[in-house]
């Protein structure tokens, strides 16, 4: 039980890294003339 919930967490830890990446890369790589801002 303990094991499984350290696995979720670490899920949870790498969706969100994964997601913040996802914004943020975008952003860098296409212009803003092109694609207005997200946020």
């Amino acid at each position: 039980m303990h094991n499984l919930f350290n696995f979720s967490s670490l899920n949870l830890l790498g969706c969100r890294l994964f997601f913040s990446l996802f914004l943020v890369i975008p952003e860098s790589i296409i212009p803003n003339e092109i694609l207005p801002p997200f946020h």
